[in-house]
């Protein structure tokens, strides 16, 4: 069985390096456009206003993006949708931080719901055809142990 340290090193070298500040195309990064942008000082409602569909951030994600909008931010490049969903699901209130232990639960909240397909660049153990499949509630439990 695959554990959940296994799973998150996947995402992590598929989509963000474990960067809990990660941006699209890393612009965070000193030299990024979005440099000045630390998503581990964000409330979560600052984020959703961050990966507002009509904000500079999800223009500048469409335009290296064949003009689809996206808003992946964090270690789990978490898009806006996704964590409005989270916020309602886990009963998160939106002044929650997003540090890094917020942003692994919602993580794990992110594969326990959509399992690894929710990662474009996913890169998990391999062999394991289960990875797509959201956990079943007995999966789940053991997961938790």
């Amino acid at each position: 069985m695959v554990t959940w340290p296994q799973v998150q090193q996947g995402i992590f070298d598929g989509e963000s390096r474990g960067d809990y500040n990660a941006l699209f195309n890393y612009q965070n990064k000193p030299d990024g456009i979005f440099s000045n942008i630390k998503i581990t000082d964000m409330t979560v409602d600052e984020a959703l206003a961050f990966a507002n569909p009509k904000g500079e951030y999800a223009r500048y994600v469409a335009s290296l993006n064949n003009g689809q909008i996206a808003t992946p931010m964090g270690a789990y490049q978490i898009v806006g949708t996704t964590l409005r969903d989270a916020k309602k699901n886990l009963n998160l209130k939106g002044t929650e931080k997003l540090t890094k232990g917020l942003q692994d639960k919602i993580g794990k909240w992110i594969y326990e719901t959509q399992g690894t397909k929710a990662w474009a660049g996913y890169k998990g153990p391999k062999g394991d055809k289960k990875m797509n499949q959201p956990l079943n509630a007995f999966q789940m439990q053991q997961q938790r142990q």
